[in-house]
């Protein structure tokens, strides 16, 4: 599989306009009902039954080579175990390779611009974000560890770092994005994986790629490594520890579905493939047990059609803070909100559907004067113009994904929106707009609906990945139904959850779920290395 920019957010946010930018365009569509949600084959590599042809031995065996993956390889190679490092699909990375940056506090780079941060300040505000709903040590653990492991993938990995930004306007600078070795924005897959698998390689790490992980071998009521298939064979591993890592299950539509009660058609994922349980599942076939399973990172919403996040109509309708209303006509959130990701999906995720609605007059800001919300890595800057916004959006309303009307009440038959109820939306609105203040949802930024033709677009909610997973402890062990660790196993990233609540905390935390990933597998590779 060759990795996409649809297959995950990218890019470095800036603040401009009236807001501070934080967050992660488009072809012909066929509608919403016929289009494919998952990025590929949404089946789980593992089977109940074995029958391997030759059997391997190491000292540590890493199931994913994602951000997490890569750095438990990377740093047991380091303190001297023999590691294999198994890749399900044909490029190294998983969901980690389209991220941008590593959530992280007291780095080099912080120290560097004379930035230094109470760690429990920083837990006390995430965990009260979670409303207390994450494992406190190994929340505590990750904030007090994440900066050292900025410096060592820096000091110790040769991996460059762009800046320590943030994503949502209030989020701490702990978004540490990944630069090239010419000093140039990169994302984690050429910023992070690819050096640190050409690393691994170079410290004697035995990497392959596709080479599913097909199960968990169990003697003596222990995990004692996995089963893996390449090229059509199945091999038994065996390993003192095994790290899984496998990226969760965003692409695994019974297990969205059981997780999450959530109808997985209705969802378009944001997701490279392989994304599909099956370290949890693996996990819970010995007695492991979940937490929070239903943490989706809801995210960047998109207009049918649409194939790639940042593609100039998708910019345009699932970005900036436009009007938005639901199946009702109705507006039913702040849309300022659009600049915080993860809660602006809680809202939009909460009702059937959502419509992005502008008049003429704000659309030729966005593509002539400034737009409001930018993403630098992927070329829109705050306060610049969209480029081909203009054309991108003929060109959608030709294929149907956006409608022009000269009337409100026109765009809502097209819409099939009650045009009664969106005419009195409208005029609430910007009655709202005339005041500078929005008493209900406390708007403060407005887009009023006054200069025909009047555009709308609906805009489908949609995942990064899935972030809940399995309960672990604070050295990554996962846990059973008593809370007792289950021996030599563990878990890592998107496979293991107890660093958060119930919802992504892009909005404290930036880069969490990334810092998590990479602080992770280095403590989980030093406790193995140390045990």
């Amino acid at each position: 599989m060759e990795l996409t920019r649809r297959n995950f957010l990218a890019g470095a946010m800036v603040a401009g306009g009236a807001m501070a930018a934080a967050m992660t365009g488009c072809a012909p569509a066929k509608t919403q009902k016929d289009e494919s949600t998952s990025s590929g084959d949404t089946s789980s590599a593992v089977k109940s039954e074995h029958n391997p042809s030759e059997t391997l031995t190491c000292d540590l065996v890493v199931v994913g080579s994602g951000t997490a993956g890569c750095c438990a390889a990377v740093r047991a190679a380091q303190l001297g175990l023999k590691v294999v490092m198994l890749e399900k699909n044909a490029v190294y990375g998983g969901s980690s390779g389209y991220a941008e940056g590593l959530g992280a506090v007291n780095s080099y780079m912080h120290r560097e611009q004379g930035l230094q941060f109470d760690t429990n300040e920083v837990f006390l505000r995430t965990q009260e974000y979670h409303h207390w709903a994450a494992n406190s040590a190994v929340l505590h653990r990750y904030i007090d560890n994440s900066g050292a492991t900025i410096d060592w993938l820096h000091d110790e990995c040769g991996i460059n770092f762009y800046q320590a930004t943030v994503v949502s306007p209030n989020s701490y600078p702990s978004w540490h994005l990944l630069a090239d070795a010419q000093g140039n924005v990169e994302r984690v897959q050429k910023g992070l994986i690819n050096p640190m698998v050409e690393l691994a390689q170079k410290l004697g790490v035995d990497v392959r790629k596709e080479a599913p992980a097909t199960g968990l071998i169990v003697e003596n009521d222990e995990v004692a490594g996995v089963y893996f298939q390449e090229a059509k064979k199945e091999y038994a591993l065996k390993a003192q520890n095994v790290i899984l890592a496998t990226g969760g299950y965003s692409n695994n539509k019974d297990l969205v579905e059981e997780f999450c009660h959530a109808d997985y058609d209705k969802i378009w994922n944001w997701g490279a493939a392989g994304r599909d349980g099956d370290g949890i599942t693996m996990a819970r076939q010995v007695g492991g047990v979940l937490r929070n399973p239903s943490n989706l990172m809801y995210g960047s919403t998109r207009i049918p059609g649409c194939s790639e996040f940042e593609e100039p109509a998708n910019w345009v309708f699932s970005w900036q803070p436009a009007m938005r209303v639901n199946e009702q006509a109705k507006r039913f959130f702040n849309e300022e909100m659009c600049a915080d990701f993860s809660a602006a999906s809680n809202a939009i995720v909460a009702q059937e559907a959502c419509y992005t609605i502008m008049d003429q007059a704000y659309l030729d800001q966005l593509c002539d004067v400034g737009m409001t919300i930018g993403l630098v890595s992927v070329g829109h800057v705050a306060g610049e113009p969209i480029q081909g916004g203009r054309q991108a959006v003929e060109e959608n309303i030709a294929a149907g994904n956006v409608f022009r009307a000269d009337t409100i009440e026109e765009l809502a038959q097209k819409l099939e929106l009650d045009p009664e109820q969106l005419a009195a939306t409208v005029k609430e609105y910007n009655d709202c707009a005339a005041a500078g203040a929005d008493p209900v949802y406390g708007t403060t930024h407005f887009a009023p609906l006054a200069t025909p033709p009047f555009y709308g677009a609906h805009i489908q909610r949609a995942i990064f990945t899935s972030v809940g997973g399995l309960d672990v402890d604070e050295y990554l062990r996962v846990l059973d139904v008593d809370k007792q660790p289950i021996p030599h196993l563990f878990a890592l990233g998107t496979d293991a959850s107890s660093y958060t609540g119930f919802c992504y905390d892009v909005d404290v935390m930036a880069g969490a779920e990334q810092g998590w990933c990479a602080t992770g597998g280095r403590l989980a590779a030093e406790f193995i290395a140390n045990a």
